[in-house]
């Protein structure tokens, strides 16, 4: 008689993705799942290892001329070839980039660094870094913001 024991499932190795990502706010800022800071959510493609698509939802201070920070939560999401990969934002910063605001005539920007740490749904570490750019009508004292488009670089394993 032959006894049959369940074979032992190898552990997976994590892979690590490294994707670059551009696309826009998706709507006007809401309350943060942690009740305590507004969430910004995007969307938009990834080229890289999935090369697909890229969703993101960011809780983060009010920015101010000094910049702002990214709070813990949030969620993204990266998916493409039939992978999906998503986790949560650890924190961050968002800085003003020197020189990189301006107006003409009543159209207006604003450009932000944006980097900080993810962590995936597995609970392997990650970083991101991009450009924020607001858009918005000058009103001759500030810039009145109507719509966001990112652009970086996000390196998650899972």
């Amino acid at each position: 008689m032959i006894a049959l024991a369940p074979l032992a499932r190898a552990a997976e190795t994590p892979t690590t993705y490294q994707e670059r990502v551009v696309g826009v706010e998706t709507g006007l800022p809401t309350t943060c799942n942690n009740g305590t800071a507004q969430a910004s959510s995007f969307a938009g493609g990834a080229l890289g290892t999935l090369n697909g698509t890229f969703s993101a939802t960011i809780c983060h201070s009010t920015l101010g001329s000094t910049g702002g920070t990214i709070n813990q939560g949030g969620s993204f999401v990266l998916s493409g070839q039939g992978t999906i990969v998503g986790g949560v934002f650890t924190g961050g910063s968002i800085v003003p980039l020197p020189g990189a605001t301006g107006h003409f005539g009543t159209f207006c920007f604003e450009n932000f660094w944006v980097m900080g740490g993810l962590v995936s749904t597995s609970g392997y570490p990650g970083s991101f870094a991009a450009v924020l750019t607001h858009y918005g009508t000058w009103t001759g004292i500030s810039c009145n913001v109507t719509f966001a488009t990112v652009a970086g670089r996000a390196t998650i394993t899972a």
